[in-house]
């Protein structure tokens, strides 16, 4: 098996090997994963929020999380943001302090910024219409001492007036959008749901590529589909045995090309001759005696080829491309076709459906393209 001296990848997920008659692997994402959505620009909106003293924070909270909660569109936002006030003091009160016996009444350092909602919500912040809120709010809690319009009114008048800010609008894709969004109003920030977490859980290794290229360039060499462990790097199941097998079985009637004989499903059911040689085995020899069982046959799962790659020498059809997903591949490195005109459309299960990463599904794999260096 032939090996690539020297492996290199690149932020755009194509992982591209350097070596003479080499070649590039290139992931197949869907198109909305790779599209611009312009998260980059316009990026803030207007909100809303007044000024207090740290003393009236806690029962101000409570007061708002009753009548006005936050917005889901706000939710990836801290309620309340800290301000420094300028240590000064004005002439005329230093006069009185000396003049006093007194102490000087003791002044807050700091001021705390309450955010309250954007323009839409506060918009309607009248005594007069609050009745929708009152209803909703209403239905979930107990009844108030206070109603909530007059609570709301309460706190206007006693903590307005109100001040209008520039806050994020989405939650922060990444570090460096973090520290960015915080410095304008406080973020909260979850790193393991972030994209760029995922994007470097996701991330391979100059080993996974290289292992990658070798077992694609004997399934591109011998024209058939390899199944291969990952853990131990070696082949599991073979197109061209699982053929070979089947015609040795029943020589008499050797196994006729259908749609459900190809090789990418002939692969897939090499798997599956294992798993009942496995079986059989088992019944010969208990499992606390089981010295039967081979390396290759250690995969014991509810389904076929769960945690197990698929190197095709060719880009498997919808159907095809369905049934790695029904036995839960973990993924698959298929061939770029030669530029013919008539290509069958139907065998652009992964590159044009995206069988492979359909939503909705409880299982999805992931499937690379390799080009040759002659494409």
């Amino acid at each position: 098996m032939a090996s690539a001296n020297i492996c290199t990848t690149n932020n755009d997920g194509v992982f591209k090997i350097v070596e003479k008659g080499g070649g590039y692997f290139v992931e197949i994402l869907r198109p909305d994963k790779n599209k611009d959505d312009g998260k980059s620009y316009g990026f803030t909106m207007e909100a809303y929020y007044i000024s207090i003293e740290p003393k009236a924070c806690n029962g101000l909270i409570k007061d708002l999380s009753q009548c006005l909660p936050l917005e889901d569109g706000l939710l990836h936002l801290k309620r309340v943001r800290k301000q420094p006030l300028p240590d000064q003091k004005s002439k005329r009160e230093s006069d009185n302090s000396i003049m006093s016996q007194d102490p000087p009444p003791k002044r807050p350092k700091t001021m705390l910024q309450v955010l309250l909602g954007t323009s839409n919500s506060i918009s309607h912040l009248t005594r007069s219409n609050c009745d929708g809120i009152n209803g909703d709010v209403e239905s979930k809690q107990k009844k108030p001492k206070v109603p909530f319009s007059e609570m709301l009114d309460n706190i206007l008048s006693q903590h307005g007036p109100l001040h209008m800010a520039m806050v994020p609008k989405r939650p922060p894709q990444s570090e460096q959008e973090f520290r960015k969004f915080n410095a304008i109003w406080p973020t909260q920030y979850y790193p393991l749901k972030m994209a760029e977490y995922h994007k470097h859980q996701m991330a391979l290794t100059v080993d996974d590529v290289t292992r990658m290229w070798g077992h694609t360039s004997t399934a591109i060499r011998e024209q058939t589909v390899l199944i291969v462990d990952p853990q131990l790097n070696k082949v599991v199941a073979h197109s061209k045995q699982e053929l070979f097998d089947r015609t040795k079985e029943f020589p008499e009637s050797p196994p006729i090309e259908t749609s459900l004989t190809t090789p990418v499903l002939l692969a897939i059911q090499g798997v599956g001759r294992l798993e009942r040689k496995y079986q059989l085995l088992r019944q010969d020899f208990p499992p606390e005696n089981d010295e039967s069982k081979t390396e290759s046959s250690k995969h014991h799962h509810q389904y076929l080829c769960t945690g197990y790659d698929m190197y095709c020498y060719y880009e498997p059809s919808i159907f095809e491309a369905m049934a790695c997903l029904h036995s839960r591949l973990r993924r698959l490195v298929y061939c770029k076709a030669p530029k013919i005109k008539h290509v069958a459309v139907w065998r652009s299960g992964c590159s044009r459906f995206h069988i492979h990463d359909l939503p909705g599904t409880n299982h999805r794999y992931r499937v690379f393209e390799f080009h040759s260096s002659c494409d």
